[in-house]
């Protein structure tokens, strides 16, 4: 389900940046989307995952910072805050999202991500140089989680992911090619496409904050 949320998240990502996101809009009447927008945000709320509609939420605001006028940002961000409400709403209405969004903020329900995150900063305090190799971390984190039906665990994380499995020296090149990566997303805000390679660029980054999407096509 988490994976099938960010892919989704993506392709509405897409879909809004190239109508609202670009100087100009590349599809046209803009009403059209709006069909395709719904039917894919139905879909996202459907797989019950939070980090899914909060990486969609953070790439969504980033939109805001396309150039124009002061009065086409204002209704830009006025738009988009508007579509974010509707889709958190009706998320909301939906049993298992609310019921996912209530146990985390009333019970601190991370599904075990509570302790995974402490588990794997630990390991990676143990070995903190090389770490675990990537293969072997997931062994050892699964060991020391002890659930019975996980041999395996990776720490959903990218960061904690790159400092588990290689320690600082495998994890720099690592954190500095993301950092190229937003530097190029950056620049690119006046190119032809506009704002939407960062606004993607921060939706992966949010996406695998929750969840290790690193060995995906879509990162």
């Amino acid at each position: 389900p988490n994976n099938l949320a960010r892919i989704l998240m993506l392709g509405m990502l897409a879909l809004v940046g190239l109508t609202f996101g670009r100087y100009k809009s590349l599809l046209r009447p803009i009403f059209i989307t709006w069909p395709f927008i719904l039917i894919i945000g139905a879909a996202l709320i459907q797989t019950g995952s939070r980090g899914g509609l909060i990486a969609l939420a953070a790439g969504t605001m980033t939109l805001v910072l396309r150039r124009g006028t002061m009065m086409m940002k204002a209704l830009n961000c006025a738009g988009l805050l508007a579509l974010l409400g509707i889709f958190f709403f009706v998320a909301l209405q939906s049993d298992v999202m609310r019921t996912r969004f209530e146990e985390t903020l009333e019970e601190g329900d991370l599904a075990r991500r509570e302790l995974i995150y402490p588990t794997a900063w630990q390991m990676f305090q143990d070995k903190p140089l090389l770490g675990w190799g990537a293969i072997n971390s997931t062994y050892e984190l699964g060991i020391r989680l002890g659930h019975p039906e996980e041999e395996t665990k990776n720490p959903h994380n990218l960061i904690l992911f790159g400092l588990v499995s290689t320690g600082i020296v495998g994890s720099l090149p690592l954190f500095i090619g993301i950092g190229f990566a937003a530097v190029s997303a950056w620049k690119t805000r006046h190119g032809p496409h506009g704002i939407l390679p960062l606004a993607m660029f921060v939706a992966v980054l949010v996406a695998n904050m929750s969840g290790l999407w690193l060995f995906n096509k879509l990162h």
